[in-house]
């Protein structure tokens, strides 16, 4: 549950750091409009950090996935993030630890386990420190004194400010009088009326999660300077011109109290006095046109920024009623590539690749991602055919009943095959992506460009791809029903067994994640069992839940997922039962 959080927000995270980064260079453009515009940019800001969703949009220029880094990432051999970003990605995946095969956790668990406890203390402890803030500046104001309706004046502090959320009030320094007064009240009341009290809120909260990201604390104070400006000059157009030189004065004059409120989210005074009294006495009314124009690059940037890039579909190159493959050629179509030969010999290519690593039953499963043919065959010299393909190598030792796998890889590999006229294949040549920082360079260089993404997002692939060798490794064992159940029973057991305390489900499979990997691996012989076990009836408790959090996993992986809120395992089969069945009628 944590992981899949931490990861959640990580990748919000990534996502709004370029929702920020334009808003930044949108406030170059906005720089002679109203701060009111630069102040509204900031609200798309706010929601691609606080939403965990988003919408496609062929608009959108947001250049990074927004799951930039999967959550299969714990699990992989070779973990890899894919922003879309290739310099990014390649300085990032070059140091990310691989995994070492039958280890009990992944280096890329312990870093992220490490990396979640400081990113929670991070949050408790500014929240700590904003709500001990804030009750000190509550007991300053004890003896405030209530002038009229909701505005406070205090002896006891030297800047006015808002302070409050569902009935906010205003506060002001006794000092302040006459006109200066005025033009204090009409700041103050402007931020209410345009619900800043919240919007400060639910940054700073944004902020607490976010912490880590140094864009977005640059984000919280550019959007609190926009917002002050913004309102400075809602006293100028209610006011006029003629009260420009007083109310910058008045701004002076108030300078020297404005450090008391920094951390405090419910309560918020005036600051960047120099930029504000510099913008006040520069600000004129704007045009119509001005006006339409700064609409315009508003509503533009929050289309482009608050929608994802839609993802590309790529059509399959099997034609399912033939069985065959066509291959474009320079000379023309060939329509002479059986499906089940090709596959057969990408399977022997991937396994004799990996020969010599064998002691055990090894088993591949692969991804056919595109193809590429060269050579005449019109003139009876057959062509080469080279297939670009996600392939996983996995091997198996057999013992007391089951299994474990000691060994394999996965990663994107391009197989050329010379074709005779016949239709016998014979390998040419197996290529493998570089280690280290060389992986994205040299998959980029091999790989058609319209296959690049695809190749280098392995964590795409890699559960369904292990289900296939785990479904290899059982019938090769000769395994059976009554195998695969016991297995599935002790891995429950294990599961099942801490932590106690725990009410839960997740907290027990969060702190057996390997155990529960495997039983999700198991795939369809995982379901076959479950969905007994379920038919029978009564798993109202831990394991019915567990299991139902299993076979939603799998299901996941064929395109099947069946998700909802269920009081009990039995009751998520139940009500599956009765989708299905409602389906086939």
């Amino acid at each position: 549950m944590i992981d899949s959080l931490f990861l959640k927000i990580v990748n919000m995270s990534i996502t709004g750091s370029f929702a920020i980064a334009f808003v930044m260079i949108a406030r170059l453009l906005l720089k002679k409009m109203p701060k009111v515009f630069s102040y509204a940019l900031w609200g798309v800001v706010l929601f691609r950090l606080a939403c965990p969703f988003s919408i496609e949009s062929m608009l959108s220029i947001i250049p990074v996935n927004k799951t930039s880094i999967p959550e299969e990432i714990f699990y992989a051999g070779t973990p890899q993030i894919n922003t879309g970003v290739e310099s990014v990605d390649n300085a990032v995946n070059a140091y990310l630890p691989v995994g070492t095969p039958n280890a009990s956790v992944n280096p890329m668990q312990a870093w992220t386990s490490i990396g979640e406890l400081v990113w929670i203390a991070g949050i408790f402890a500014i929240l700590a420190y904003g709500l001990v803030s804030f009750l000190n500046l509550k007991k300053r104001l004890e003896n405030s004194v209530n002038e009229s309706g909701k505005i406070f004046v205090s002896e006891e502090i030297d800047t006015p400010f808002v302070l409050g959320i569902l009935s906010p009030r205003i506060y002001l320094p006794a000092a302040i009088r006459g006109e200066e007064r005025e033009y204090i009240l009409i700041h103050e009341k402007t931020h209410i009326k345009r619900f800043d009290h919240i919007a400060k809120i639910v940054s700073f909260l944004v902020l607490c999660v976010h912490w880590f990201n140094p864009l977005v604390w640059a984000a919280f104070f550019l959007s609190g300077k926009d917002m002050e400006m913004s309102c400075d000059e809602k006293v100028i157009k209610s006011l006029g011109d003629g009260v420009k030189r007083e109310y910058s004065y008045s701004l002076l004059s108030l300078a020297t109290g404005k450090r008391i409120l920094g951390a405090t989210p419910l309560a918020f005074g005036e600051g960047q006095t120099r930029g504000r009294v510099k913008n006040v006495l520069d600000y004129k009314r704007p045009s119509f046109w001005m006006i339409a124009m700064a609409v315009m690059i508003c509503l533009a940037a929050a289309a482009m920024l608050m929608t994802d890039q839609k993802a590309s579909v790529k059509a399959t190159e099997y034609d399912d009623e033939k069985e065959k493959i066509e291959i474009s050629t320079d000379n023309g179509t060939v329509d002479a590539v059986v499906a089940e030969q090709i596959d057969a010999a990408i399977s022997k290519a991937i396994i004799e690749q990996n020969a010599k690593w064998h002691s055990g039953f090894a088993t591949e499963s692969h991804v056919v991602l595109g193809t590429e043919a060269g050579g005449n065959e019109g003139e009876g010299s057959g062509f080469t055919l080279t297939v670009f393909a996600m392939a996983m190598n996995m091997e198996f030792e057999y013992s007391d009943g089951w299994f474990e796998d000691t060994t394999g890889s996965h990663m994107p590999v391009a197989i050329t095959f010379d074709v005779n006229e016949e239709g016998e294949y014979a390998l040419n040549e197996y290529w493998m992506p570089m280690d280290g920082s060389g992986y994205g360079p040299s998959i980029k260089e091999k790989f058609p460009s319209h296959l690049y993404d695809d190749a280098i997002d392995t964590q795409k692939y890699v559960y369904g791809q292990i289900m296939n060798c785990y479904d290899d490794a059982i019938r090769h064992g000769e395994l059976g029903e009554a195998d695969v159940g016991n297995r599935i029973e002790e891995l429950l057991e294990t599961i099942m067994s801490s932590p106690l305390e725990s009410s839960r489900p997740g907290d027990y499979i969060d702190e057996h994640r390997i155990e529960y990997r495997e039983i999700v691996f198991i795939g369809r012989h995982a379901l076959d069992y479950c969905f007994s076990e379920f038919e029978e009836g009564g798993q109202t408790g831990l394991k019915g839940h567990i299991m139902a959090s299993a076979c939603r996993d799998i299901m996941k992986v064929d395109g099947e997922g069946f998700n909802g809120l269920f009081n009990t395992g039995q009751d998520w089969y139940d009500a599956y039962e009765e989708l299905v069945s409602n389906d086939w009628e």
